[in-house]
């Protein structure tokens, strides 16, 4: 529950990208630069500060659970980092109208999840899933980051005069 959590806020701010997106189509290449920027700013530190301090977050429910959970909650926050990258990757697609890529990034995200899950919850029990969940989201990651870094580029470097003198900045529009 606390990486779903925190990975919700960034959930949020992909949220506010389709949103906003829908609302000025010219602007989402601005606006995306922008929700990976905090990306970088908030899901990174925020997973290393999980990662370093796993025992001490997870005290209030006993010692014996901080111990046991910490290596859980340290596999489940580095999963954080690629599903975070994922959903901008989502959000990116369901502005431009790509529901079948949608479809199978989550679909590999699930098969992956359930396979792996199934191979390794046997042998290494609550570690088990939560590596199944972290090689689900980093495989399903690693097969949109190219796609996600080539449109960051594209609209860094390609905003025509005109279309950019009649938009508000980024900075203008609404988001978390």
């Amino acid at each position: 529950m606390i990486v779903v959590a925190f990975t919700m806020v960034f959930y949020g701010a992909c949220t506010s990208l389709v949103v906003e997106g829908a609302l000025a189509e010219d602007l989402i290449g601005a606006l995306a630069a922008r929700v990976a920027r905090l990306y970088l700013a908030i899901v990174v530190p925020g997973t290393v500060v999980l990662v370093a301090a796993a025992p001490v977050i997870l005290l209030p429910f006993g010692p014996d659970y901080a111990s046991e959970g910490a290596p859980v909650l340290r596999i489940l926050a580095i999963g954080g980092l690629f599903r975070a990258a994922t959903l901008l990757y989502v959000a990116i697609a369901r502005l431009q109208g790509k529901g079948g890529r949608i479809l199978a990034v989550h679909a590999t995200e699930a098969v992956l999840m359930l396979a792996g899950a199934i191979a390794l919850a046997g042998p290494l029990g609550l570690e088990g899933v939560a590596l199944a969940w972290l090689g689900a989201m980093a495989v399903a990651q690693l097969s949109v980051v190219r796609s996600l870094a080539r449109f960051l580029r594209s609209q860094e470097a390609g905003i025509a005069p005109r279309q950019a003198a009649a938009r508000p900045r980024p900075e203008e529009v609404a988001l978390p």
